[in-house]
């Protein structure tokens, strides 16, 4: 991030994260955007906030993108929805939004520019 603090610990070089990055990550959508029975696994979570989810339906599915850009540093990169918008307008935000419809996958819908 511009005018960020460096960072004491580096931690993984830039090669090495996005290696990881490209070992783990995939553009598969979930398992739960298909199955409408699907529970999610919460290890660690309060059984009654796993409950609560669970009992959330229909689940509203969107998808966004979280663009790292490869510099000296990997930097992540951010957009402003525009002032116009019905629903959180003017806020900082990842790409992407709720899944329509006519996209044909996660990655479509993340991809997909909306003003």
């Amino acid at each position: 991030m511009t005018g960020s603090a460096p960072r004491s610990d580096p931690g993984l070089s830039t090669a090495d994260f996005f290696a990881l990055a490209h070992a783990r990550l995939s553009l598969d959508g979930p398992e739960a955007l298909t199955d409408p029975h699907f529970i999610p696994r919460l290890d660690d979570a309060d059984p009654e906030l796993t409950a609560a989810i669970v009992a959330m339906r229909p689940i509203r599915t969107a998808a966004v993108l979280v663009p790292i850009i490869a510099r000296s540093e990997p930097t992540v990169l951010f957009t402003q929805r525009t002032a116009h918008l019905s629903d959180h307008a003017g806020e900082i935000s990842f790409p992407g939004g709720k899944i329509e419809a006519a996209d044909i996958s996660p990655a479509a819908a993340a991809l997909h520019h909306r003003g």
